[in-house]
């Protein structure tokens, strides 16, 4: 990262490389294994993240951070730990979230017949990766992010800046029932954390993609409603049979083909946001005998950073009429129920050179960013503070996972430890700057 003209008291180059290699030397393997068994075993499903907050915050107090507890709601909580710098520097947030989308008691019926290893508990640790809910995505990326923070307040460094470690709950794109109410994820968590603490200069993400990310996707969630006619099957031949499961399975094949068309209209930078319908409600298995009034589709579609909710919505819209069209006598209405925009920093701020240059230093080339991203993060609510945002993942592991397809519990430790040392040389690297050296 170069520095700006006129900065003054800056540390050298030869300084920053000697104080995080003083730090990386203070990384571990085992421990970060160790450490990860401990925050998986421990159930964190969205709203329900208390328990796994406090042992983190237990954890980075006792590694010389000023660490607590912060409550959002009922049994949701953050950890939030600083390690101080000594004064007129950069200050980074380094963040990553801690809830499962998944609470491993049973209410993953989807999950299939019988729950894989991946997507349950308690965790196994086995050939160098530990296996269970949420042991990758996002609790292997904590850890890591747990493991940098220790190593850089172990070595006791000359850092001007403050690092702030934001654990953060409801970084899942859920809502689930909790005691009675509707726990939601959709960055709830890092909200409140940006609520109540010294605004950072710039902040690191950790979630998947090994590659430096300033653009991702946002998404919107959409009801469509398909309205028919109550009926009885015994006399479906003798009036009007408009049946809405039948309109809404039309309606859904249709959807399909359209979202390739919206994704392949959308795709540009390092986005290609995606749709899918993953949700469908109608009739009663109980009352089997009756023809449902309505068929209900839930759709998730992603937001590229040029794409207003506003503008997905009027497409769908579109969409969706001309489908309508062509099925009969049957009353369709579409409702957002939720948004988060997709958002970007721009690739020449300093916090995305500065992990680019972090980057290319751990791999002796020229950086090359990941495109076709559709995957979002809580990066749209701190960018929306106006703080700029880079995000890193751990590098592909050396062995395959033994469990495939889409999984977020399947953690190679030798990846998350190099992950850990590059996050160590770009926290080094930024807390070591005083804000004159990036322009602020």
């Amino acid at each position: 990262m170069t520095v700006a003209a006129g900065a003054t008291g800056a540390a050298s180059g030869a300084d920053r490389r000697a104080w995080a290699e003083r730090a990386r030397e203070r990384l571990d393997q085992g421990r970060l294994a160790d450490l990860l068994v401990e925050m998986v075993a421990i159930p964190s499903p969205t709203g329900e993240e208390a328990e796994l907050a406090r042992f983190l915050a237990d954890h980075l107090g006792r590694a010389g951070l000023d660490a607590r507890t912060q409550q959002v709601e009922g049994r949701q909580a953050n950890a939030v730990a600083t390690l101080r710098g000594t004064g007129g520097g950069v200050r980074l947030l380094l963040y990553s979230g801690i809830d499962t989308p998944f609470g491993g008691d049973g209410d993953e019926p989807w999950l299939g017949d019988e729950v894989r290893p991946d997507w349950s508990l308690p965790p196994q640790l086995r050939d160098g990766k530990v296996i269970g809910l949420g042991a990758e995505n996002p609790k292997g990326f904590a850890a890591a992010v747990v493991a940098a923070a220790e190593a850089v307040a172990g070595a006791a460094l000359p850092l001007q800046g403050d690092v702030v470690v934001a654990l953060a709950s409801g970084s899942m794109p859920v809502r689930r029932p909790v005691e009675g109410k509707v726990a939601t994820g959709l960055g709830s968590g890092i909200g409140r954390i940006l609520d109540e603490i010294e605004p950072p200069d710039g902040a690191i993400l950790v979630k998947p993609g090994y590659a430096v990310a300033h653009e991702e996707v946002g998404f919107a969630w959409f009801r469509i409603v398909v309205r028919g006619a109550l009926n009885y099957t015994g006399i479906r031949h003798k009036g009007p049979y408009r049946n809405p499961i039948l309109a809404a399975a039309a309606l859904a094949t249709g959807l399909e083909t359209w979202l390739a068309e919206y994704a392949a209209a959308h795709t540009a930078g390092l986005v290609a946001p995606q749709g899918s319908i993953n949700a469908i409600r109608a009739g009663n298995p109980d009352r089997l005998a009756f023809v449902p009034a309505t068929a209900e589709l839930d759709l998730d579609l992603r937001l590229g950073p040029d794409t207003s909710a506003d503008a997905a919505e009027a497409e769908l819209r579109v969409a969706v009429d001309a489908l309508v069209a062509s099925l009969g006598e049957f009353e369709v209405t579409v409702e957002r129920v939720a948004a988060v925009p997709g958002t970007r920093t721009d690739p020449e701020s300093w916090v995305v050179r500065a992990l680019v240059a972090a980057w290319e230093a751990r791999e002796g080339r020229e950086h090359a960013p990941l495109k076709n991203g559709s995957g979002a993060s809580d990066a749209a609510i701190i960018r929306s503070r106006g703080i700029p945002a880079a995000r890193i993942g751990p590098p592909p592991p050396a062995a395959p996972s033994p469990y495939p397809g889409f999984s977020m519990g399947q953690a190679d430790v030798a990846s998350l430890h190099a992950l850990s040392e590059l996050l160590v040389d770009a926290i080094v690297d930024i807390a070591s700057r005083s804000k004159s050296e990036i322009g602020r």
